[in-house]
């Protein structure tokens, strides 16, 4: 079976993806961020998908808009990590530069 023919498959290793604590070497490498950018783009399709339709859910029942919902309603910190790995690239990177 394909696992992108199944949105849990491609969550579930995302997850584990930005759980890795890479060296920096490994994130100064151009095909380790563009394969972070491409699972985590295919991750952030399918969690898009839920949370639309739990934030339909919410308003046709509730008629508000709910303050969390789908993967991120029960996964926190999620944001905040692909916020440190852009930090962790762009240092590695920098580190990089200055070693030329």
């Amino acid at each position: 079976m394909d696992p992108s023919n199944n949105p849990k498959i491609v969550i579930d290793q995302w997850g584990k993806w930005m759980l890795q604590k890479p060296d920096a070497k490994l994130i100064g490498n151009d095909h380790f961020r563009f394969d972070t950018i491409d699972i985590t783009r295919a991750a952030l399709t399918e969690i898009f998908t839920k949370a639309y339709v739990d934030v339909k859910a919410s308003c046709i029942a509730n008629g508000t808009l709910p303050n969390a919902c789908g993967y991120f309603s029960d996964k926190p910190g999620i944001p905040g990590r692909i916020f440190n790995i852009k930090s962790r690239v762009t240092h590695a990177k920098r580190s990089a530069s200055s070693n030329l």
